[in-house]
């Protein structure tokens, strides 16, 4: 709650259809607005059909590398 309202390049979130669905409905009770949460990347990662717990890191990983350099082009 308290990052959804800070200064942020890269907010996500790990968990099923169903608990982001709890988790945002309790934060937009909250207060949060819906185009803060809409920021939030979920599920995380890249869609590379990682199974392994590697492979999920290496998509995550790569997912912030991205980010990275999105910003990075924007700032150019």
């Amino acid at each position: 709650e308290r990052i959804a309202k800070m200064p942020h390049a890269y907010i996500g979130m790990i968990g099923s259809r169903r608990k982001k669905g709890l988790v945002f409905a309790e934060m937009e009770a909250r207060g949060i607005a819906p185009a803060a949460l809409a920021e939030v990347r979920t599920p995380i990662g890249l869609d590379i059909r990682a199974q392994t717990p590697a492979e999920i890191a290496v998509s995550v990983a790569a997912e912030l590398i991205e980010t990275r350099a999105q910003r990075r082009g924007a700032d150019a």
